[in-house]
């Protein structure tokens, strides 16, 4: 009897130990050059994100100036659109 449980307790570990074996290979890298390779190509990438942002972030600030300035020739514009009306009635 107690040589019964003793070779299950064993078989358990036996089995506990193979799983855990398992769980460890399954996290190996296989191929750490490529792994590296495509750690590389997505700094790449990223990179080439961030430059396409602030182009448009550039773009967006240019564009908001131009606007800016717009408004601002339309504020004067009615001004002196009023200023004459009121030229022209008095």
């Amino acid at each position: 009897m107690v040589l019964i449980i003793l070779q299950q307790s064993l078989n358990d570990q036996v089995n506990e130990s193979e799983r855990r074996s398992n769980e460890l290979r399954s996290r190996l890298v296989r191929s750490p050059d490529r792994v590296k390779t495509e750690i590389g190509n997505i700094g790449d990438e990223v990179a080439e994100k961030r430059e396409v942002v602030q182009a448009a972030e550039e773009m967006n600030r240019n564009l908001q100036a131009k606007l800016d300035k717009l408004q601002q020739i339309e504020r004067a514009s009615l001004i002196s659109r009023y200023h004459l009306l009121l030229m022209t009635l008095s």
